[in-house]
């Protein structure tokens, strides 16, 4: 039998929670699917939704499920123990998806000054 307050946690956490987690997967298909531009200039994009997904999620996550205050991971590129090894890698993370990023969107401009160059 299933208690109430079981049904309250599933309203109040569960429910949050599979939709942050649902996000990142519908903002690539609507990139993919819906935005009209070519591919590397979605992959790009893709890349930046990632990199601000990865770097927000662990914060959002602790605000819904344990009720903390917002707030971003502790970072420290001089400490690499306790609660700082997690905040380093989030952020070494992002910051590789958004080189990443900015390496296809550059690719794609060189492609497109390329068959520019190729019709004249």
């Amino acid at each position: 039998m299933v208690s109430f307050t079981s049904l309250l946690f599933s309203f109040t956490v569960v429910c949050p929670v599979t939709l942050v987690a649902l996000l990142l997967p519908w903002m690539f298909l609507v990139t993919i699917r819906y935005i009209k531009i070519n591919a590397l200039f979605r992959a790009a994009i893709c890349f930046a939704i990632s990199a601000v997904y990865i770097f927000l999620i662990n914060s959002v996550l602790a605000t819904i499920i344990v009720h903390k205050p917002f707030a971003l991971q502790k970072y420290n590129f001089n400490v690499w123990t306790g609660k700082y090894v997690n905040g380093n890698i989030i952020l070494i993370t992002t910051m590789i998806l958004l080189i990443m990023a900015v390496v296809l969107s550059i690719a794609e401009i060189a492609l497109l000054i390329k068959r520019k160059e190729k019709e004249l």
